[in-house]
């Protein structure tokens, strides 16, 4: 919904989701790969395995709502599923969590970046007693245009010296 995108079969996350997290949007890859296209998906628990090796976290059982088209491609990167951010504070505060979100008509990724760190501090866990605190959390908010073409403005910038340089000698 976010991403102005709907579901091939099912829905996708929405609001509704908040309340029970426990649920899950296949990539139409997964579907494909993994359980033969079935049509079927949508309301079956499958079981989800995280963690490493040495500190294994328990299963998590999660609901298939829906699977997104083969047409669907999230802008960072490939992904095989999607769930709905929850924040536990029973658990220590990992290296980093990327998340997208649509920034309000009218709102600037300054202004975002300053909520975010308001919520970021409110919702951080309690440090327990002699451990070395970060000074505070830290979010960087960019567009997903900016994010996607970043890496290409190197590669950009000399393709348009060399047009430069051509027409110079050309003309």
């Amino acid at each position: 919904e976010t991403l102005g995108a709907g579901a091939m079969i099912g829905r996708v996350i929405d609001a509704r989701d908040e309340p029970n997290p426990d649920v899950v949007l296949l990539s139409h890859d997964v579907w494909r790969l993994h359980y033969h296209s079935d049509r079927e998906i949508v309301g079956r628990v499958l079981e989800f395995r995280t963690g490493a090796l040495l500190a294994p976290i328990p299963p998590r059982f999660l609901t298939v709502i829906g699977v997104m088209p083969a047409t669907f491609q999230f802008p960072a990167e490939s992904l095989d599923f999607f769930i709905p951010f929850v924040h536990d504070r029973s658990r220590p505060p990992g290296p980093g969590v990327a998340m997208v979100a649509r920034l309000a008509e009218g709102a600037t990724t300054q202004a975002a970046t300053e909520e975010a760190m308001v919520m970021g501090a409110a919702i951080r866990a309690p440090w327990p007693d002699g451990a070395l605190q970060p000074s505070g959390p830290r979010f960087e908010i960019e567009s997903i245009k900016e994010q996607t073409i970043a890496p290409l403005r190197p590669a950009l910038r000399m393709l348009l010296a060399a047009v430069g340089v051509v027409l110079l000698i050309v003309c």
